[in-house]
C-alpha cells in the first residue's frame, strides 16, 4: 500500500486506501477524498514456494 500511496502523491497513480494510512503520505499537491461505499479490504502475502519460511512466518515464537 505504501507503494499505491506514494505513486498517488507524485501525481502518476491513485490509490484507494483506508483514510490512516492515506495520512502518513499526504504532500502539499495530494487530493484525499471519500470513497463511498465503504468497502472491506483484504491483505494478502505473496512468498516463493522454494524458500522456508522464517519463524515468524511460521508463527513461531
Amino acid at each position: 500500500m505504501a507503494s499505491s500511496c506514494a505513486l498517488a502523491a507524485r501525481g502518476v497513480g491513485v490509490a484507494i486506501v483506508n483514510e490512516r494510512l492515506a495520512q502518513a503520505y499526504v504532500r502539499d499537491q495530494t487530493v484525499l477524498g471519500r470513497f463511498n461505499p465503504d468497502i472491506l479490504h483484504e491483505h494478502a502475502f505473496v512468498v516463493s514456494s522454494s524458500v522456508k519460511p522464517s519463524r515468524l512466518a511460521r508463527g513461531v515464537s
